[in-house]
């Protein structure tokens, strides 16, 4: 019997188990060399930081305390500065943003309150509807939703907000056998998923992929060709691109990174 190893709260072989962790810390090496003194993470070392950049590093960063890995040289209190700041305009900023800045004030011990008392009643689009769900259970409150009628239809990205909706409201409107079959017919030879079956693979494809089937639990299939998938996107600076040979940013980080992470929990 092979010997079995515990990371986080997931049980696998050691040899896996090391791999991951060394995959991680590399990827966690790209990341800092985007940490800003003045708070924040940028697109690039030289570029001023946003918090879209600022929300993917702490995903990673996330999932990394998560596999009990070492985090230091983190600029906590410039961070909260940086992220205090963006907070006086979260009214103006759109849902995905003013979730992003909710999850970053979270992850580093902010307590927000509600933050959208002013915000007048409004029929959201289905991206914007499923950020507002994500703000309302970081907050852990209810915030009235009004959303657009949404129906399992679009690129890979839409069928998994239209799933999370369909599921946190309980409305049944979804057929899982259906949705999963459609996901599982995105994945190429490749092991990575489309944005539409037949199209070319991309990481986020493949992060919303896994994201669904996992919502769906419905096994990945070819669940080994998967992770090669992944590890090629893998660049020699430790973060990830796209798909391989392209340029390596923080985006494609965050989503091989969480999706290595997800793949782990469905086999832990």
């Amino acid at each position: 019997m092979r010997p079995s190893f515990i990371i986080g709260s997931l049980r696998m072989e050691k040899g896996e188990a090391d791999k991951i962790k060394g995959v991680i810390k590399d990827a966690l090496g790209f990341v800092f060399a985007r940490q800003k003194k003045e708070g924040g993470f940028s697109l690039t070392p030289e570029l001023p930081a946003t918090l879209e950049d600022t929300y993917y590093a702490f995903k990673i960063l996330e999932v990394a305390k998560g596999l009990d890995i070492k985090i230091t040289n983190f600029y906590i209190d410039a961070h909260k500065l940086y992220l205090i700041s963006k907070l006086k305009t979260i009214q103006q900023l759109n849902k995905k943003s003013a979730y992003q800045l909710l999850f970053c004030l979270n992850f580093i011990g902010e307590k927000i309150l509600n933050p959208f008392t002013k915000i007048k009643e409004e029929v959201l689009s289905l991206e914007d509807a499923f950020y507002f769900l994500k703000c309302s259970e970081l907050l852990e409150q209810k915030l009235k939703l009004n959303i657009v009628e949404y129906g399992f239809i679009g690129i890979i990205k839409k069928r998994f907000m239209s799933l999370y909706l369909d599921r946190a409201f309980k409305a049944n409107k979804i057929q899982d056998k259906l949705a999963a079959d459609w996901i599982s017919s995105c994945q190429n030879p490749d092991g990575g998923f489309g944005f539409l079956p037949g199209t070319t693979s991309f990481i986020e494809n493949t992060f919303w992929a896994i994201k669904a089937l996992k919502l769906l639990k419905t096994p990945l299939e070819q669940m080994d060709i998967t992770k090669c998938y992944i590890f090629s996107c893998k660049t020699k600076g430790g973060g990830f691109s796209r798909k391989a040979g392209a340029a390596p940013f923080l985006d494609a980080t965050f989503y091989a990174v969480v999706s290595i992470y997800n793949l782990m929990e469905n086999t832990g």
